[in-house]
């Protein structure tokens, strides 16, 4: 008998060591309102620029981009979490989401130096940031990623750095859009969270879209609940749970217990719970100007932006909406359309001599505002302007 069970806690460990027992892959996770971020190291492997952005886009994601010092705060958050729960013991490089296109340029006056962010997102009107290490390389003729070094006692820590997009490297990070806060129950029960990167949940505040969340209600869960999804709704434009439909016969409050009515977890509502004597039914209600939200727990602002008012983008408030553009536009003296910039700060490099504008404030006729033309030409080795 002993040798039986010597014999099976052998193949356990074999098993353990073939197929992974030890974590191979090391995540670290963090979530705001707006987003989720995620570190990824592998010991044993290492990953093209390609190859790291299709690990985050199969999970519904891309590579982070860091346009601003608020997401750049976010992402420090991170990789400090990181480095407190995993041991680092020599520099790492991290792949962000910024490169140079192919037949695109560095442009030394520019925060950017000539590389865009993946999303294709940032605005020509803001200033940009940037916090690279040193200069990235002059070329014009090849396609350049970036990635970030990770040294917490380096003063080069999250410092950028130009590589081939060949070139393999430690890890990557991932941002994913939305995240959905904490399964509130109205009565006794569980639940259990999956996260699209199969990260241990148990910590995690807010969860990223397309993690998936196991309701079983009563004591000992003996009553099955719904499977839910963190999605966007289509009615409000924010993250919540539901089901594939976010059809509203499947949402909550989730447990509701007639026993304990809004005295448990104020009935799984995030504002109001309301009783319906005399069995104590239960139903959510928001203060003024909110609206409930499609999971009939949740409070969130009236969607200013459901008719479409802007031409490109529209940003919701709780009082109306702000209206942007895309990256090559500005926005309009009506602050509703969108004017094409025609590629004035995209530091584009062509083989020609082109035309084009060294401000913003004058990129196409229907403006009206005076401009500095000036000519570009391109070299393989270098820009100049004349």
């Amino acid at each position: 008998m002993l040798r039986q069970i010597l014999r099976l806690l052998v193949c356990a460990c074999i098993l353990a060591i073939c197929y992974g027992g030890s974590e191979k892959k090391t995540i670290e996770a963090i979530c705001f309102k707006d987003a989720c971020y995620t570190v990824h190291v592998n010991k044993k492997l290492r990953w093209t620029f390609t190859d790291a952005r299709k690990e985050c886009t199969n999970r519904e994601g891309d590579l982070v981009t860091i346009q601003n010092e608020e997401e750049a705060k976010n992402i420090y958050g991170l990789l400090w979490k990181f480095t407190n729960t995993t041991p680092v013991n020599r520099p790492l490089k991290l792949w962000i989401g910024l490169q140079l296109k192919l037949k695109s340029c560095v442009v030394r006056n520019q925060a950017l130096q000539g590389f865009t962010w993946i999303t294709d997102t940032q605005d020509p009107k803001q200033g940009q940031f940037s916090n690279w290490l040193t200069e990235p390389k002059m070329t014009c003729t090849k396609k350049m990623c970036v990635s970030m070094k990770l040294e917490m006692d380096s003063p080069d820590n999250y410092k950028w750095s130009d590589e081939s997009c060949s070139a393999q490297v430690d890890g990557y990070i991932c941002k994913l859009k939305g995240s959905c806060q904490r399964v509130v129950l109205a009565g006794p029960g569980y639940v259990e969270y999956d996260t699209p990167f199969s990260f241990e949940s148990s910590f995690l505040d807010l969860f990223p879209h397309g993690s998936s969340v196991n309701v079983s209600c009563g004591h000992n869960g003996e009553r099955t609940g719904p499977l839910l999804f963190c999605l966007k709704s289509n009615e409000t434009n924010v993250y919540q749970w539901g089901n594939s439909h976010l059809d509203k016969k499947s949402n909550g409050p989730f447990c509701a217990s007639e026993e304990l009515g809004c005295k448990y977890n104020n009935g799984g509502c995030e504002h109001e719970c309301i009783e319906y004597p005399p069995n104590k039914s239960i139903s959510c209600r928001c203060k003024d100007d909110y609206v409930l939200a499609a999971d009939l727990v949740s409070c969130v602002y009236p969607d200013h932006c459901q008719s479409n008012p802007c031409q490109q983008k529209c940003i919701n408030h709780q009082y109306g909406f702000k209206c942007s553009c895309f990256s090559g536009f500005v926005l309009a003296e009506n602050q509703i359309n969108c004017n094409n910039i025609k590629g004035c700060l995209k530091g584009e490099c062509d083989p020609r001599i082109i035309n084009g504008y060294k401000n913003e404030e004058k990129c196409t006729a229907d403006l009206k505002i005076r401009h500095t033309p000036v000519k570009m030409s391109c070299d393989p080795l270098s820009i100049q302007f004349h």
